[in-house]
């Protein structure tokens, strides 16, 4: 359970709060004149997110490459992205974005590359 709590614990909670996140309406975030910021705090949240599922999967995954287990966070990110976007769609004010999950997918390969 310790074990558990310690590796999965924080990505649930990480991962919570992402969700939390896409639910809010567009006039819950503050509007910012520097460009890209929204892409910006979209790749800082996968960052995150992949670190925090590569640290949790390499627990618990002893017995296959350590490329295997890359691969399984990208997967995991881009089925995330995708669900996070799809949700998005039916927050008032708020898109689903191609390059916003662009930008998800390019957290987790910097969140894999920064574990390396």
């Amino acid at each position: 359970m310790k074990k558990f709590i310690f590796y999965w614990l924080p990505f649930f909670i990480w991962s919570g709060f992402l969700y939390y996140l896409s639910s809010r309406p567009a006039y819950f975030f503050p509007k910012t004149n520097i460009p890209f910021s929204d892409k910006i705090v979209h790749v800082f949240e996968y960052i995150v997110f992949s670190i925090l599922l590569f640290r949790a999967l390499k627990a618990y995954i002893k017995n296959f490459k350590y490329i295997f287990i890359i691969f399984i966070v990208l997967y995991c990110t881009v089925v995330f992205g995708m669900i996070d976007e799809l949700h998005q769609a039916f927050v008032p004010g708020r898109n689903a974005a191609m390059p916003d999950l662009v930008s998800d997918m390019l957290g987790a390969i910097i969140g894999i590359t920064l574990i390396r």
